[in-house]
């Protein structure tokens, strides 16, 4: 193993068989797809198991998801997977384990395994869920961990501390330091700071915020300016955040109770997240607040608020519906007010515009957290509370998680200044943690897995052939019987008006078929020398870069 470079930490070098080895399956060097491997000696922990969401060149994908495979062999036993809380870029890939792991208990909190059932029976599968023992401390294998709990934007969130053969491990889980929340408890900065007394080696720390200066403000600021924004609306009240911001949720009800309002859920996220806070307690709205969707349609606009998911504009969410005006019961115009209570995820930017526009033109107002200070708030730790947790917990070694390769190297920085050693590794890089310190072993490649929203797996190179498709058309060859060649095309812009082309590409196609048929060259040879020929003249003769597809009769021994 390479030992760690100066800039990175430091430390000697460790056995692995006396070591303990972390790799992060995701999450580190971009965001969503948190999952977090911890293993001594081939018996393992995961903390986390988070999906991610794709960008623009992704066509057709809405879903990522962590793949271990290429580490099972390395893992003899996963002892269980610890949750740290209800969003989905940490449990929300739990129903895509490989099959290995699958019998391995959950651990969390009670809305994260709601959540996490959830999104088991999304996948088809069922959760393996197991409860917390009364005295929070846990027994797992060569293992024992706490659930700690902290703030964040999601009521029952936790940071993990795991004590291992080699020490301490505390992973932050999301955070911030909120003194006054709205619900539940302050994280508890006197418990930290005996968790550090008593020694921390690793601190896994969130680096979400690690660009943000200051401190992040607390959830009570955003309470008021929702109250403020629904304050005087003269028609109907259309608000979205994002649905497992059960706090966020809760403003909007005391907001529509205020104003005698009723309110009104729409999407399924939003009604399955507020369905679960309610039987759990963490929200108490008056009686006959919430009505059905057709209830609330039947008032009038001024007694109405709806409660909308899609706070990114993505396609197929109630919001991007409703802008449409595409919904059977939400439509939007003149003297309403549309507000987005939530940040811009990087990447949603088009989306989200664009939503704003179309709701814009129905002659609505549009408030939006990026143009009305406080309508949002983050529940992520900024740069003086991430240094201040490096202070309270006085690990050994800071491991930057949960952001690109800025918010790490901006995290490690922080780290650096509180005077601990920080080592920056993105995902599928192992660490290795002995008696002596840390370094740094193999590095495996582990490129997540992508599904539709049907829930089938789409390959990497079928959505590499899905953008040459979109961006360059698609030229069809169909080989038909023992002579027959038939060329079509589609999204080729000029190719109708340009009969030489057609004329050149069918008559190379016909010369390759008729000179190649009958050879006893193995299945498929001929098609793809096809594919490769046309492409090339494509590319050379007129410019284009059509994915080319040939479709060959079977033989008669396939048939």
């Amino acid at each position: 193993m390479a030992r760690l470079g100066p800039s990175a930490g430091g430390g000697g070098r460790v056995p692995v068989s006396d070591s303990l080895r972390i790799v992060s399956l995701g999450g580190s060097g971009g965001f969503g797809l948190n999952a977090t491997l911890v293993v001594w000696r081939g018996e393992a922990l995961l903390v986390d198991f988070g999906a991610g969401y794709p960008h623009a060149g992704m066509l057709g994908v809405e879903r990522l998801v962590p793949d271990p495979r290429p580490l099972i062999d390395e893992v003899g036993r996963l002892h269980a997977v610890l949750l740290t809380h209800a969003h989905d870029d940490h449990c929300g890939a739990i129903g895509h384990l490989p099959p290995p792991w699958r019998s391995a208990p959950v651990y969390g909190l009670p809305l994260t395994l709601r959540v996490a059932r959830d999104r088991c029976l999304e996948a088809g599968r069922s959760l393996t869920a197991a409860a917390l023992p009364e005295e929070g401390e846990l027994a797992i294998g060569p293992f024992r961990a706490r659930f700690v709990p902290v703030a964040h934007s999601v009521p029952q969130s936790s940071m993990l501390v795991i004590d291992t053969p080699a020490g301490r491990l505390v992973h932050s889980g999301d955070f911030k330091f909120d003194d006054d929340p709205v619900s539940g408890s302050p994280t508890d900065r006197d418990r930290l700071r005996r968790l550090g007394r008593e020694g921390v080696r690793v601190l896994l720390l969130d680096s979400t915020g690690a660009r943000t200066p200051g401190r992040t403000p607390g959830e009570r600021l955003a309470r008021r300016k929702v109250a403020d924004a629904v304050r005087g609306v003269e028609g109907q009240v259309l608000a979205t955040t994002f649905s497992s911001h059960v706090d966020r949720i809760s403003a909007f009800l005391a907001a529509a109770a205020a104003e005698g309002r009723t309110v009104g859920l729409v999407g399924r996220r939003m009604t399955e997240m507020a369905r679960h806070a309610l039987e759990l307690g963490l929200l108490d709205p008056p009686s006959g607040l919430l009505a059905s969707p057709e209830e609330v349609a039947e008032l009038p606009p001024r007694r109405r608020l709806w409660l909308a998911g899609g706070c990114q504009g993505e396609l197929g969410s109630s919001m991007t519906r409703i802008s449409f005006g595409n919904d059977r019961l939400v439509r939007t115009g003149p003297g309403d007010r549309v507000l987005i209570s939530a940040r811009v995820i990087p990447g949603a930017e088009p989306l989200v515009s664009r939503m704003i526009d179309r709701f814009l033109r129905t002659g609505a107002e549009v408030w939006h957290a990026d143009d009305h200070p406080g309508l949002h708030v983050s529940g992520h730790a900024a740069r003086e509370e991430l240094r201040e947790m490096v202070e309270l917990l006085a690990p050994e070694f800071v491991v930057p998680v949960h952001g690109d390769r800025r918010h790490l190297e901006m995290n490690a920085a922080i780290a650096a200044s509180a005077s601990a050693k920080a080592v920056v590794a993105e995902s599928g890089e192992w660490l290795a943690l002995g008696g002596e310190g840390m370094v740094r072993g193999a590095s495996v490649d582990l490129p997540p897995r992508l599904f539709d929203a049907s829930g089938r797996e789409a390959t990497a190179d079928e959505v590499r052939r899905r953008r040459r498709i979109a961006r360059h058309g698609i030229v069809i060859v169909v080989l038909e019987g023992e002579e027959g060649v038939r060329v079509d095309a589609h999204g080729i812009a000029g190719w109708d008006d340009d009969p030489d082309l057609r004329r050149e590409i069918l008559t190379r196609a016909r010369e390759i078929a008729a000179g190649r048929r009958g050879e006893g060259r193995p299945p498929g040879a001929l098609a793809e020398e096809l594919a490769r020929t046309l492409g090339n003249l494509l590319r050379g003769e007129a410019r284009f870069r059509p994915e080319v597809i040939v479709s060959e009769p079977p033989r008669e021994e396939e048939r």
